[in-house]
């Protein structure tokens, strides 16, 4: 006897999934028109509004610079301030007393060049969303297919990653570039006295090392690394006595990290739609 096919059933099937994949393309069209643009021009806008926090905007600030002072809470080896510029320390005042230096007296100097120390952290941040700006400006549509949106996501949560990276530690390779000229001190720094400055998230970091002369054929010195200790080749052989880091805070970084994870969060939950309708298509 032959077997009784359900015609009707396998129609109804056919029916209601070309109507559940009407509704997705619709969905997705609707995204893609209405919110992807949205989205990209948000972005551009909190990105832009992010580079004010590196490249102060505003006026008082511009002209004279953001003060930061120097203490360390746990004792009194480093007082003083620094001020810092856009992306340079353009001044600084410093007192730094060590137990077994200058008979444990303190060794005051100023810091007032005439080239201002760069923090190369945040000028390498800045090309940075300066490139991502370019991209989204630069492929700024009334509407995007899938594919076109995605990309644009995708290489936008690239570069926040890179940022999010630089912001979280010095870079090994360019240790020098961290130190402070000591001929810009006024006195001029000992041979001995290391000054550096750099970036730590929300924070501007003083680092001061006393170091000593020893004698080995093997040149290195050891330097702080963002709580770590790290070995970096130098010209001469110097063995770490004592040293100092004081963590800043800014204002200014602490408004353009918050607002960088508010960026992060709407880079990724377009990217989670986006794997969604991928997925469905």
């Amino acid at each position: 006897m032959p077997i009784a096919i359900n015609v009707t059933k396998s129609v109804i099937d056919e029916e209601t999934l070309t109507k559940e994949k009407e509704v997705i393309a619709n969905e997705i069209n609707w995204y893609l028109t209405s919110q992807g643009p949205i989205v990209i021009e948000e972005l551009i806008t909190k990105l832009k509004e992010a580079l004010t926090y590196i490249y102060f905007k505003n006026d008082a600030i511009a002209t004279e610079g953001l003060i930061l002072a120097v203490t360390n809470t746990n004792s009194d080896n480093l007082k003083g301030f620094i001020t810092v510029k856009d992306i340079n320390v353009t001044k600084a005042e410093l007192s730094i007393k060590f137990p077994h230096y200058n008979r444990g007296n303190a060794f005051k100097t100023t810091f007032s060049p005439k080239e201002p120390h760069c923090l190369y952290q945040l000028q390498d941040v800045y090309n940075h969303i300066q490139k991502i700006i370019e991209i989204l400006e630069h492929y700024k549509l009334t509407t995007y297919t899938l594919e076109q949106l995605n990309d644009l996501i995708k290489q936008t949560n690239m570069f926040l990653k890179k940022i999010k990276f630089i912001m979280s530690q010095k870079d090994e390779n360019y240790v020098y570039s961290y130190r402070c000229n000591p001929k810009n001190f006024i006195p001029e720094l000992p041979d001995d006295f290391i000054i550096e400055c750099y970036i730590n998230m929300s924070n501007i970091v003083v680092a001061i090392f006393n170091i000593s002369a020893g004698h080995s054929s093997q040149h290195q010195l050891s330097s702080k690394f963002i709580g770590r200790v790290k070995t970096i080749k130098s010209g001469h052989k110097m063995n770490l006595s004592n040293e100092v880091v004081v963590e800043c805070p800014s204002p200014n970084l602490l408004k353009f990290n918050k607002l960088i994870n508010d960026i992060s969060d709407l880079a990724n939950n377009c990217q989670y739609k986006l794997k969604v309708f991928l997925e469905k298509q």
